[in-house]
């Protein structure tokens, strides 16, 4: 008995090898959808061995372009066991093996990482400070020393590096410098956070200066700062 597969007019409308796909998966349980997606993990799968597979853009020493040729038209025809033979060759598996030798251990220092930390702002200045921002964010204020460091922003993402701290002065009327918006004088870096840190203490003291340090438990003033505010009273 000869059978006749009927579609839809829609797909008159896409290119005819997506007519012809859907017309043979039509009695199966793929979708459209699970086509696209499954091009899509093999183009992932292929990209994360042709990195591994060269180096700087020029083919990994031991393999030939034929080589890599012919691993990514196993992935891309979905041919497991063509992908395998060709992946287990002495000469990719020892390509394969120098990459991770090579380029792993950088992996994880090379990529951005982010934190999330509560933010607490101690003030040493001896008037108020308004507008505090690490990178932008945060946006807290904080009365003079030692009426500091009792207030939490929550939950501010950051990249660890480098960091801009600004602030802005504030006092009675006729304060100098009152509204000047002031940035940390010195290199700010936010590094080396604990796995367990919640707090982040923006530490601000009256020479313009500023460290950043994160703990486990609530933050207090640090020494220095206390010192400094006292001079300055």
């Amino acid at each position: 008995m000869r059978r006749t597969y009927r579609y839809s007019g829609r797909f008159r409308e896409t290119r005819s090898s997506w007519a012809f796909i859907s017309i043979l998966t039509k009695r199966s349980s793929l979708s459209r959808r699970d086509i696209i997606l499954g091009r899509q993990k093999r183009d992932r799968q292929w990209s994360r061995h042709r990195e591994l597979l060269t180096i700087g853009g020029q083919t990994a020493p031991g393999l030939s372009d034929a080589d890599i040729v012919s691993i990514e038209e196993g992935f891309q025809m979905n041919d497991t066991s063509r992908t395998a033979d060709a992946l287990r060759t002495p000469k990719c598996m020892r390509a394969i093996g120098t990459a991770l030798l090579l380029f792993l251990p950088f992996a994880s220092m090379a990529a951005p990482k982010n934190v999330t930390l509560d933010v607490v702002t101690f003030n040493y200045w001896n008037r108020p400070i308004l507008d505090v921002f690490i990178d932008g964010r945060a946006g807290d204020s904080s009365t003079p020393y030692p009426d500091t460091g009792g207030k939490t922003i929550a939950g501010i993402k950051l990249r660890l590096g480098p960091k801009r701290v600004t602030w802005k002065l504030d006092g009675p009327r006729g304060t100098p410098r009152n509204g000047e918006t002031v940035a940390a004088r010195n290199l700010v870096e936010l590094r080396n956070v604990p796995k367990d840190a919640v707090f982040l203490a923006i530490h601000i003291y009256p020479d313009e200066t500023v460290e950043l340090i994160t703990s486990r438990h609530y933050p207090q003033p640090t020494a220095k700062g206390e010192s400094m505010a006292r001079a300055t009273r």
